[in-house]
């Protein structure tokens, strides 16, 4: 079975753009570990303010592997870095898991 990770947040209008890149970034460097399936940044066009990403793993143990890294973990203070100083509002953040049968091919 695979595992998915999904993350959505809504950043302050002024910092859109910082946020997505930010979120960019994490997926660049989640490309290069192991056990990493597929990644993309996602969006919602009936709320084009809100963006997330989803990660795709070969298992929950990779997935939480990485999460713990040094560097992810310094990825994810830049973000709560914007959050304390409420450049982010992170009441809309969510970070929601999923397990997904591999298809029958």
């Amino acid at each position: 079975m695979y595992f998915a990770r999904t993350v959505r947040l809504v950043p302050m209008s002024s910092r859109q753009k910082e946020a997505e890149q930010m979120l960019d970034d994490r997926l660049e460097w989640l490309r290069t570990q192991k056990g990493f399936v597929l990644g993309m940044r996602l969006y919602d066009r009936r709320r084009p303010e809100e963006i997330g990403y989803m990660s795709l793993w070969e298992s929950r143990e990779d997935a939480n592997r990485v999460a713990t890294t040094e560097h992810l973990m310094a990825l994810n203070s830049r973000l709560a870095g914007l959050a304390r100083d409420r450049l982010i509002e992170w009441g809309s953040a969510e970070v929601r898991n999923f397990v997904l049968e591999k298809e029958k091919v």
